[in-house]
């Protein structure tokens, strides 16, 4: 048996529900939902409404997962965050070295290919737009909205996409459907915002989106493997604190 069906075989030994259908489905494309509406739909509507659209649709997030760990989740995940003293110092090591591998490597093509190729041209101006809509056109607003990305939000993504999503359909199916299933959906609305920066059109927008399911993969082998998500959450916020340091150095940095 393998180590993916052992994982498998015990969550059924211990008695963890089946999530129902209805609510995987829905906590599946729910969020690209919500970034259709703030960041496509709404993206000419005044910076208020995005927000106050984004600020929903998070909402929405937050209560369905709170519904779901509640009503067949709640005691994995409890035990999955409440262990985090008993993680080894090698889970660690893997949540921090796969963070700082992948965030480097990510700004290690911005910079030595993207830049050169003139790639970022268009990004440029559009981050700028987004900035100042949600009050990042500054390096200390920037840098509020990059700490809340890489603190709090890649946990919340972290506990949304790997331990209900990911971990729900592996309760359904063979687990290595589950997960590139979860990270398929987890790439999905990252798409949506790639498109915006670089454009539909743009070779760059598939590749990064690619990009974005392989690190749903890799998060998702990660919690499998710790059976935690503290690890996970750590390399997660370090990738987002790279691609934020893009964001200034792109913004604030180049032709300052």
């Amino acid at each position: 048996m393998s180590e993916a069906d052992q994982i498998v075989t015990r969550q059924t030994e211990l008695g963890y529900p089946k999530v129902p259908p209805l609510y995987l489905v829905a906590g599946f494309f729910l969020p690209t939902f919500i970034t259709w509406v703030y960041f496509v739909w709404l993206a000419d509507a005044p910076p208020s409404r995005q927000q106050a659209a984004f600020g929903l649709g998070k909402g929405m997030q937050f209560l369905l997962l709170a519904f779901v760990l509640y009503g067949w989740m709640g005691g994995e995940i409890k035990r999955s965050l409440g262990r985090w003293r008993e993680i080894r110092s090698s889970f660690w090591m893997a949540g921090l070295v796969s963070g700082l591998v992948i965030g480097g490597g990510i700004f290690a093509i911005y910079l030595w290919l993207m830049l050169p190729l003139g790639v970022m041209e268009s990004v440029r101006e559009v981050a700028k737009a987004k900035l100042a809509a949600y009050g990042g056109d500054s390096v200390l607003g920037l840098a509020a909205i990059g700490l809340f990305y890489a603190l709090f939000h890649s946990g919340f993504e972290e506990l949304y996409w790997r331990g209900f999503i990911y971990r729900g359909l592996s309760r359904s199916m063979a687990d290595h459907w589950a997960l590139i299933l979860s990270s398929l959906g987890f790439m999905s609305h990252h798409v949506l915002v790639l498109g915006k920066f670089f454009g539909y059109g743009s070779v760059w927008t598939y590749v990064c989106s690619a990009g974005v399911a392989v690190g749903g993969i890799i998060w998702g082998v990660m919690f499998r493997k710790t059976e935690s998500l503290w690890p996970t959450w750590l390399s997660h916020g370090l990738v987002d604190a790279a691609l934020f340091f893009i964001g200034y150095h792109l913004v604030f940095v180049i032709n300052a």
